[in-house]
């Protein structure tokens, strides 16, 4: 269980990454230039480039060409971008999911049927409440 943060501490050489350095970086891409991304951020253009200058340094490898005209993500920077906002997409979800179940919300419902009770209408409304919702587990039993 503990191999997981020791892999990562080799590679990294102890130092964390951290989100925002990753969040500029997609941002960037996304952008195709630091200055935009810069400018939808509460952030320096300055700034924003050297903390994508340190995750390149903590990744050990290049992820942006940089020109007048703006970013162009390398080889090694496509690899490494496409995985980077996987996980912040999933980070968003899971802090999401969370404060929603703190809330009292839940992603699943359970329904309960007597086996006395014909079905009926049930596929047609359950089928409603689905385009109709939030993607939702539905649990169904009787």
């Amino acid at each position: 269980m503990c191999s997981l943060s020791a892999k990562s501490d080799r590679h990294l050489s102890g130092q964390a990454i951290e989100l925002k350095h990753l969040r500029f970086a997609a941002l960037a891409y996304e952008c195709g230039s630091f200055r935009k991304a810069a400018e939808l951020l509460p952030v320096q253009h300055s700034a924003l480039s050297r903390a994508v200058a340190q995750l390149e340094a903590q990744v050990g490898a290049a992820l942006f060409e940089r020109s007048t005209t703006g970013v162009r993500p390398t080889l090694a920077g496509l690899h490494f971008l496409k995985h980077a906002i996987s996980i912040l997409e999933q980070l968003d979800a899971l802090l999401e999911s969370t404060s929603g179940l703190a809330r009292g919300q839940s992603d699943q419902l359970r329904v309960g049927l007597c086996a006395s009770v014909a079905p009926g209408r049930l596929g047609e409304l359950l089928a409603g409440f689905r385009q109709r919702c939030a993607p939702t587990n539905l649990v169904v039993s009787a």
